[in-house]
């Protein structure tokens, strides 16, 4: 009796475990959605008493503010471009910063917001964008190179460039 016993409870065990391998545990993270993003960026520009210093472009889906238009060469997408920039978490902490020192590439090499905030400034000048979650990175938030979060899921983000060489190409 106890023979026929264990296999049915065996059997039964092997099904439990094998179909919870099968259940869907839902999406791994929640991506805030824009008009979400939107909330805490304006509520964030709000208390900082910036709400008219920076503009928000509906067709790229950030904030800018121009901090100095520059006075030098304009960047125009074949132009070669050195700048500096650096990125920010809404809290002020800085999670990255780098720079392109010598103009030997192109603006139509660097990628969105780089050539976005660029083509709005000439040599000399700096621009800030903040940038929401949707765009940058997202529910899974940005680790650095040791692989240490840096910048939170769903966080909004601040990048500031400063255009310090241009040449025409």
């Amino acid at each position: 009796m106890k023979k026929f016993l264990i296999l049915p409870a065996l059997s039964l065990v092997f099904i439990t475990i094998l179909s919870s391998c099968f259940k869907d545990k839902g999406p791994s993270c929640i991506n805030n959605t824009l008009e979400r993003d939107k909330q805490v960026i304006d509520s964030f520009l709000t208390s900082k008493g910036l709400t008219a210093a920076y503009t928000y472009d509906s067709q790229a889906g950030m904030y800018y503010t121009i901090n100095d238009t520059g006075s030098g060469s304009p960047v125009a997408l074949d132009s070669l471009v050195a700048f500096k920039f650096e990125g920010k978490l809404l809290n002020d902490t800085k999670f990255a910063e780098g720079s392109v020192a010598a103009a030997t590439n192109s603006l139509q090499y660097y990628s969105g917001i780089y050539a976005y905030a660029l083509q709005k400034i000439k040599e000399g000048g700096n621009i800030s964008l903040i940038i929401p979650s949707t765009l940058g990175y997202g529910c899974n938030g940005g680790t650095n190179a040791s692989g240490q979060l840096v910048v939170p899921a769903n966080a909004q983000i601040i990048y500031t460039f400063w255009l310090t060489d241009v040449k025409s190409h």
